[in-house]
């Protein structure tokens, strides 16, 4: 009972640091759990930890995500080398497991004072690893978003011979509500995870992500 107690009030206090941070800020979609810049359906496992820093337009962005519940997440995000930092913050529950029907999930962010709130189906579609995210939402979530995602090899490919190794690399192409991005995400150890994308059929991204377990 006391391990109840202990999970319900990290997940209130997780939500009280997710609005505190956000209202009044301006805020932009990021969760630890998502393809390239669009959500999923997918969230942290309970106690898990995910820290990263992306790279785009310019811009650098260390975050830090927290798998507080079961199918409840919240992730916190700051700009960094930057003398005004945006604070960034989104909150994920998942609602339905993928099963007969597709995954479900809702997230709310904040901006500039106001909330907005999405909904996100994740499934997989035909052969295993392709698998189709579409939601909406409120605010900037209005116009919907989209993406499929496609793993290209199942398993970590390593050639001592030649001594590299080839990580799992899943291919994306989403539309987040702007524009299109494509990329790759290429998992190099289990613990492990980089993203290679452009953004707008323009702008060139990266990410780096860690995830341990508390």
């Amino acid at each position: 009972m006391k391990n109840v107690y202990r999970k319900l009030s990290v997940a209130i206090i997780s939500v009280l640091m997710l609005v505190s941070v956000c209202y009044g800020q301006a805020c932009a979609i990021t969760n630890a759990t998502g393809l390239l810049k669009i959500s999923t359906a997918a969230t942290l496992e309970e106690g898990e930890l995910v820290s990263s820093y992306n790279h785009f337009n310019g811009r650098s962005y260390a975050s830090l995500g927290l798998g507080v519940l079961h199918g409840v997440e919240v992730t916190i995000t700051s700009r960094v080398f930057s003398k005004s930092p945006d604070l960034i913050g989104n909150l994920k529950v998942l609602l339905l497991d993928e099963d007969r029907w597709p995954a479900v999930a809702v997230g709310l962010t904040a901006s500039n004072s106001n909330a907005n709130y999405y909904i996100v189906g994740s499934r997989q579609i035909g052969l295993p690893g392709l698998r189709g995210h579409f939601g909406l939402g409120t605010g900037r979530y209005s116009k919907g978003f989209a993406g499929i995602s496609s793993v290209l090899n199942p398993v970590t490919v390593s050639s001592r011979a030649k001594g590299y190794a080839l990580p799992l690399t899943t291919a994306v192409l989403e539309y987040d509500g702007r524009g299109l991005n494509t990329g790759v995400i290429m998992r190099f150890r289990p613990d492990l995870e980089g993203k290679l994308y452009v953004s707008d059929l323009q702008y060139f991204g990266l990410a780096l992500r860690y995830t341990t377990f508390f």
